[in-house]
């Protein structure tokens, strides 16, 4: 749950960046990480965990600064209910251990977290961490967004971001690969 830069070092970064007009995002899983990265004036935060070693920490007054500030969050939408977390990289077998966390509770977790921020005026951009881990492959993508849209957390016929923000803030800086503000795509599976 540790941070990897220092607020100095993340705070020039994110000045560097937007000295060029660039946008700056985070990844971060651990609390402090996501305090910092706030703290920091990221312009997005990848996973947004908000992760301790006794589970979530995600609090209404955090919310509300990153509301404050504009942050778009990136969240991932775990994995189904069914899955088999024998199967998971070791260190998620040791959150698991140590918080008592289960993929039941981490998806209610995660979807109340979603919604809060939604609540409060964040864009936030749902999608699955593909490809990084056995957990997350691509091929998933349409029964996890399945289940975002039983959850309320988006509606069928919208992408995984569509009703959550305007896209505005997502390109991959060819059409082929953007998603543009007002542009809605039918994901496979729903």
């Amino acid at each position: 749950m540790r941070t990897q830069f220092s607020f100095q070092d993340l705070r020039f970064i994110v000045e560097q960046a937007h000295d060029h007009g660039l946008p700056i995002t985070a990844h971060a899983h651990g609390l402090p990480a996501v305090e910092r990265a706030v703290d920091a004036g990221v312009d997005c935060i990848e996973h947004c965990s908000c992760l301790t070693d006794q589970g979530f920490g995600f609090s209404d007054e955090l919310a509300d600064r990153i509301a404050a500030q504009n942050i778009a969050i990136s969240c991932v939408i775990p994995p189904p209910l069914h899955l088999d977390l024998s199967a998971a990289p070791v260190s998620i077998q040791k959150l698991v251990a140590t918080t008592g966390l289960t993929v039941r509770r981490t998806r209610e977790l995660r979807a109340d977290m979603i919604k809060r921020l939604h609540a409060r005026g964040v864009p936030v951009v749902v999608g699955i961490d593909a490809g990084l881990n056995p957990l997350a492959g691509s091929r998933k993508f349409s029964h996890r967004y399945g289940a975002a849209c039983g959850g309320g957390l988006v509606h069928r016929g919208d992408l995984g971001c569509g009703n959550l923000c305007d896209g505005s803030r997502l390109s991959s800086g060819t059409p082929e690969g953007s998603v543009a503000a007002g542009v809605r795509r039918r994901p496979y599976g729903c």
